[in-house]
């Protein structure tokens, strides 16, 4: 069956050597996957991320650009904020055309995903090894087979249900930053009706959806598979503005049904969209 993945950014710098990551990123992508949608929302001066990267396209990569003037349609509020992870994320996977989507990061590389024993009422997510800014290399090189090779280098995030930042009070999350690869049938995903679009700040929103997949499906399982997190330099991590977070009791331990509405990722919306 196809495999579509979506990740969303900005053109902000977030996490130092963005370009770099981000290249590697989707031209894994690229490769391992049948379609690719990258969402940009609200990059500074309208100029996408997409613009500075060294992509290989092959025609399955979608840019859909979220411009200032199409957040403050949706709503002015957001437009002070730097992303809205949540959103952007919805807008990819609402429009995703295969039958599996994988939610996921910007600085990710990852395996392609082998969905012939997955099962359609399961969400899913992968435990990432986490890839050293030392051992970055240059666009040209094929980056993803080194970190294969490497991969004992890596430490690797824990697999254990429920070992997480948050301990045993987090059973809905399986790894650490588990967002870094999500992955449901799309069926799943419509009856879930994506992310929570409340979630508009930083954390809970990944716990949260492993928690949906407990409460819309027959629950959250962790897939055994090379998932590369391209590292942060420390001295970049907080680019990008206001850090604002979302409440762990609503979000995830008191979290009960979806307030997202038939729309949920925007659907009814119209936004720049082309074929790299």
């Amino acid at each position: 069956m196809s495999v579509s993945i979506v990740v969303t950014s900005r053109n902000d710098g977030y996490g130092g050597n963005l370009e770099l990551r981000a290249s590697h990123a989707l031209n894994t992508m690229i490769k391992n996957y049948d379609e690719v949608i990258y969402v940009d929302w609200n990059s500074p001066n309208d100029d996408s991320l997409i613009n500075h990267l060294s992509l290989n396209g092959k025609g399955n990569l979608r840019h859909i650009q979220i411009k200032k003037e199409d957040v403050e349609r949706i709503n002015p509020v957001l437009v002070d904020l730097p992303i809205v992870e949540v959103l952007g994320r919805n807008i990819g996977i609402k429009r995703a055309k295969s039958d599996w989507i994988v939610s996921s990061n910007i600085d990710i590389m990852p395996d392609k995903l082998d969905t012939s024993n997955l099962q359609e009422d399961t969400f899913y997510a992968v435990s990432r090894k986490n890839v050293p800014v030392s051992f970055f290399q240059s666009v040209e090189k094929d980056f993803f087979s080194y970190c294969v090779k490497n991969s004992t280098k890596f430490e690797s995030a824990p697999k254990i249900i429920g070992d997480h930042w948050a301990g045993k009070y987090d059973p809905w999350s399986l790894t650490v930053c588990c967002g870094d690869f999500q992955v449901a049938h799309r069926n799943l995903w419509e009856k879930m009706r994506g992310f929570e679009e409340s979630l508009i700040y930083r954390d809970c929103a990944d716990s949260n959806i492993m928690k949906k997949g407990v409460i819309y499906g027959q629950g959250s399982s962790l897939i055994d598979m090379n998932v590369f997190h391209l590292d942060h330099d420390g001295h970049s991590m907080n680019v990008g503005g206001k850090t604002l977070k979302n409440e762990w009791e609503p979000s995830v331990a008191n979290f009960e049904e979806t307030t997202n509405k038939e729309n949920w990722g925007l659907f009814d919306f119209n936004f720049k969209e082309e074929i790299i």
